[in-house]
């Protein structure tokens, strides 16, 4: 395909001209702004964050995952640490989190709030300041209320009680003062407890309390706290619930249609007294194990988990994607859970299948090589317009036919015992299936009459061919060649092949491309002046998919020659000669790095043996030469040197013996 080159203007200006919504991106951002307050106390419901997940302004009630607050690094007060009741991190429901019980620890500003998708994306607050409150403290006050507790179970959140002055701010200086908590309204005739007891004491003008709970349901419980002499505080009313039910049960006649009728279910304390206070709690529902169809899918507008409104929760636009089972019946059940409270179960919901008007691949063929069976053999099923398999009436023991639909490598399409099939229960599958001929992107037509025929996902039929490559030898010394050679043993004449060579098998740099002959081989000798890997890649055609060979790698020598040579002879010098010895190493390139040359000087002692004298190691230059001065005393002597190993080379042999006799 040719590739016309668009000039970067005409990129500007094709960006310029887009429509605006095209560019509206999906993801997080603030609803509600963190308003602050002191320090350690909890902010004001109305400056509770609240972050919803919107594409351009509109809220996305699909969206799925949770939103973690943090400080947005760099600002406010160093050290400072961001709470919210029960945690950091809040599950959206119907693409909104709502914080609570947020507060941070120290004063300072310019504070921002980052909150953070689990889905991907990031937004930051506007700038808040946390400030010390002053004046006397002359009343107290609810910063977080009791909410929703199960009895004797802990509320979902825990009453914190602050010291404050006329104007409701918390006095964060207030001397340290005892604040009880005692029931207010108690409609159940409960009891209340706290871990620890119901009386704490106050910090920076706050007192919190922990594991409170009311061991008797009932709806419109209240909170006073006292603390002499200050103004007593009565909380909002909350409830102690234990169940849930389904007030409106779910009602339905076809599979993957949304229920005529949909469920409602509420927060109960007791059996009839739906829990009004309640805004917090998150109901789910989901298919209860071993109801419907095996695989059946509930799905609802918005999310299976809708947060309570006045103790209850209203579903919308929830259908099941498979009929349930008739023979034997298995109608569907709903359940509804929530954290702390008993499940409920809806009746019994059974949904038919609709007219058939389809086929659907429920297997799609999977790749395979010539002429051997696919590894996923198709199935096809007779569906109604929303994709149910239709298993009963005549439709559902229709014929159905395979045959191609793209054919890139003009293959032939055989299946054992035939093309086609007689559907059972709406079901046709076929075995045996293969194609005869390579290609990339087959597909697959299953047909049926008065039926919309399908099309198979795209799948690719290989040759099997395999691409090997091998080399003359692994190591070589530097300045000879080494043949290499790549061979496609299937179907690899007149193959286009790049041979690739690298450092590091991360980074290949193609060096050669060579066309196979008739027996799919190709090669060349190669003159490399460095260890490196070997692979060769045949990009690909319509009759025979990418293949890429194993990787081979070639070592390479360095040479090494040592100056002066007495070529074998003994050269008989005075004692006290100094001689200069220079090894000269290959390759020597500005780009590699340099080789380190070690030269040795042994001596014959007066037992005959021969002893390591001196040893010295000596990089070479940038003409690649190392050199070093010996002097020599009475004896018999030998010299020798050796290239040691690179990252780019390995090491040289040791040259010849260089003998001396010093008299």
């Amino acid at each position: 395909m040719k590739r016309i080159a668009v000039p970067a203007l005409t990129l500007l200006l094709l960006v310029a001209i887009a429509p605006a919504n095209v560019l509206a991106a999906t993801g997080p951002k603030f609803d509600v702004q963190p308003g602050g307050g002191a320090p350690g106390v909890v902010w004001a419901a109305a400056d509770q964050p609240q972050v919803a997940i919107k594409t351009g302004n509109n809220i996305d009630n699909t969206a799925i995952g949770s939103i973690t607050l943090t400080i947005t690094p760099g600002t406010g007060a160093a050290g400072a640490a961001l709470t919210c009741a029960p945690t950091n991190t809040v599950q959206l429901a119907s693409g909104v989190a709502a914080f609570a019980g947020c507060s941070i620890n120290l004063a300072g500003t310019g504070y921002r709030l980052r909150a953070t998708w689990s889905q991907g994306g990031s937004v930051d607050s506007s700038t808040f300041a946390i400030t010390s409150g002053t004046g006397t403290a002359t009343k107290l006050g609810f910063t977080v209320q009791p909410a929703r507790g199960t009895p004797n179970g802990a509320f979902a959140a825990q009453p914190v009680v602050a010291l404050q002055n006329a104007s409701g701010v918390t006095v964060t200086n207030a001397p340290a003062t005892n604040v009880s908590l005692a029931l207010g309204a108690n409609p159940g005739g409960g009891v209340l407890t706290c871990s620890g007891g119901n009386s704490r004491t106050t910090v920076n003008g706050v007192a919190t309390f922990s594991g409170c709970s009311i061991n008797v349901v009932g709806v419109g419980y209240t909170l006073v706290a006292t603390a002499s002499p200050m103004t007593p505080a009565t909380s909002a009313a909350f409830d102690v619930a234990d169940r849930l039910v389904f007030t409106t049960q779910p009602v339905g006649s076809s599979a993957g249609v949304a229920f005529s009728t949909q469920p409602v279910v509420a927060v109960r304390a007791g059996a009839s007294s739906t829990a009004t206070h309640d805004t917090g709690t998150i109901v789910t529902l989901s298919i209860k194990a071993g109801t419907g169809a095996t695989g059946g899918v509930l799905t609802c507008t918005g999310g299976l988990s809708k947060t309570v409104v006045a103790g209850v929760a209203s579903f919308t636009g929830c259908a099941i994607d498979r009929a349930s089972p008739t023979s034997p019946a298995n109608p569907y059940v709903l359940v509804a859970t929530a954290s702390g409270l008993t499940s409920a179960e809806s009746v019994a919901l059974t949904l038919g299948g609709g007219t058939a008007t389809k086929l659907v691949f429920k297997a799609q063929p999977g790749a395979s090589t010539v002429g051997q069976a696919f590894a996923t053999q198709p199935v096809v099923a007779i569906a109604d317009a929303a994709g149910n398999t239709v298993t009963s009436g005549a439709a559902a023991t229709k014929t159905v036919t395979l045959s191609i639909g793209v054919n890139p490598g003009g293959g032939v399409l055989t299946c054992t015992g035939g093309l086609s099939r007689v559907a059972v229960a709406g079901v046709a599958t076929f075995a045996g299936c293969a194609i005869s001929k390579a290609g990339n992107g087959y597909t697959l037509v299953a047909s049926s009459s008065g039926l919309t025929s399908a099309t198979s996902s795209p799948f690719n039929v290989t040759s099997g061919a395999n691409l090997t490559l091998s080399t003359s030898s692994s190591v070589i010394t530097w300045g000879n060649g080494v043949s290499i050679t790549a061979r496609i043993d299937l179907l690899g004449a007149n193959r286009v092949v790049q041979f690739q060579a690298s450092k590091n098998l991360s980074t290949w740099t193609t060096f050669a491309t060579l066309t196979t002959n008739s027996l799919g081989t190709a090669g060349l000798t190669y003159r490399p002046a460095t260890n490196l890997y070997y692979r060769a890649v045949f990009a690909g055609a319509t009759d025979l998919g990418a293949l890429t060979s194993s990787t081979a790698r070639v070592v390479v020598r360095q040479i090494s020659i040592l100056r002066p040579t007495n070529f074998g002879a003994i050269k008989r010098i005075s004692r006290g000669t100094a001689i200069t010895f220079v090894d000269t190493v290959r390759p020597s390139r500005p780009e590699l790095t340099p080789a380190t040359v070690r030269f040795v000087f042994y001596r014959r002692s007066t037992t005959g043996a021969w002893v390591l004298s001196g040893l010295r190691d000596v990089p070479i230059n940038s003409l690649g030469l190392a050199s070093t001065r010996w002097t020599f005393t009475v004896g018999e002597w030998y010299v020798r040197s050796q290239a040691r190993p690179t990252p780019d080379n390995a090491n040289s042999v040791w040259g010849p013996l260089e003998r001396y006799s010093v008299r």
